[in-house]
């Protein structure tokens, strides 16, 4: 008996008229992508040059009708694009200091992402590169659509010229403005509903700090002076023998292991700073005139930095983060007298 063949359907296309964008069918069927990233590749090409996008466009992109997905599912999502080449994240600076990132996308894999970030941190363009690869097969289009030819009319921008590169957009300031709560305020709710089942979320508190500046350094160090958040988790059995051992490396390995699993808070809020370049939400005090100490911008390969991480460890405190590019962060000007100073306050200010 001859194999009986599944029915299937033939794909007719309607005419374009106008508000589209070119995409390769090399992303369209790159299978190492899921689903949620191929989707926001494609909603990420289809805005215009120098497009601010906040972290609640890409939720509300991947949730459902008027519900958007989870805050970390679209760092996830981001990250794998980035991951893949298809998105370089390069940190802006500002005399030194952090101030935001650029995120540079790209219709395929880039060969060389580094030189994306060499080229930004020099002040060039990001998106000039050689690339020898060919376009794919049956790509009529030499070049991008035209700007108007864009559905911009809901964009906060007005239409920009489009790039003549047809490997590559112009670069997207994605702005990292709403990070994820501390592990104390998250919540868990039943599926068969709960008390708040059906009603809206309150408004966050507090305001959001960019990484390394002095806010953000002042919540840090509160955080740390409040104590251990929880108690330090069991260690692998390697680390458990090794802290067992005693000794200077004993100790060591005993200081490192309470700094990663006792501050759950900095953990986050560290990983938020160096992997996403996200702020973080901190008491909106701090903002206030007269709230913080004085502070000093200081390098990262300096003596003063290297005594604040020295008492850090002293402490059994996580280390400062050190960030990608950035030379220089902001530390108070009385330098580690200002842990004594705080410590009697605490943060009242949270």
């Amino acid at each position: 008996m001859a194999e009986e063949k599944e029915r299937v359907g033939r794909i007719r296309k309607g005419n374009l008229r106008g508000g589209f964008t070119t995409i390769q069918n090399s992303l369209i069927n790159d299978l190492t992508l899921s689903p949620e990233a191929r989707a926001l590749m494609i909603y990420l090409l289809s805005k215009p040059e120098d497009w601010e996008l906040q972290v609640n466009d890409v939720r509300r992109l991947l949730g459902v009708t008027d519900k958007p997905c989870g805050r970390n599912k679209g760092y996830r999502v981001i990250r794998e694009l980035r991951d893949r080449a298809y998105l370089v994240m390069c940190e802006n600076l500002n005399n030194g200091h952090y101030a935001g990132v650029t995120y540079y996308i790209f219709h395929e894999p880039h060969p060389n992402p580094d030189s994306v970030r060499k080229a930004h941190e020099k002040g060039g363009n990001g998106l000039d590169f050689n690339d020898e690869n060919p376009l794919p097969e049956n790509q009529e289009a030499e070049h991008s659509p035209r700007a108007q030819n864009r559905d911009t009319d809901n964009s906060p921008c007005p239409p920009f010229p489009y790039p003549q590169n047809g490997h590559a957009t112009n670069k997207r300031d994605i702005q990292n403005t709403d990070p994820p709560l501390p592990p104390k305020r998250r919540t868990k709710h039943r599926r068969n509903g709960s008390e708040t089942s059906g009603a809206k979320p309150p408004p966050l508190a507090g305001v959001i700090a960019d990484p390394w500046g002095k806010e953000w350094i002042t919540h840090r160090i509160n955080v740390l002076l409040r104590g251990r958040e929880q108690a330090p988790s069991k260690p692998t059995r390697f680390l458990e023998q090794m802290i067992n051992r005693g000794g200077e490396a004993g100790e060591k390995a005993r200081f490192e292991h309470e700094a990663k699993t006792c501050w759950p808070t900095i953990a986050a809020m560290d990983a938020a700073a160096v992997n996403d370049g996200r702020g973080w939400r901190v008491p909106e005090k701090l903002f206030e005139a007269g709230a913080l100490d004085d502070f000093r911008s200081t390098a990262i390969d300096s003596p003063e930095f290297q005594e604040w991480q020295d008492e850090h460890r002293r402490r059994g405190w996580p280390e400062l983060p050190i960030p990608r590019t950035a030379q220089r962060v902001w530390l108070p000007a009385s330098g580690l007298a200002a842990l004594n100073l705080r410590n009697a306050q605490g943060e009242q200010a949270a």
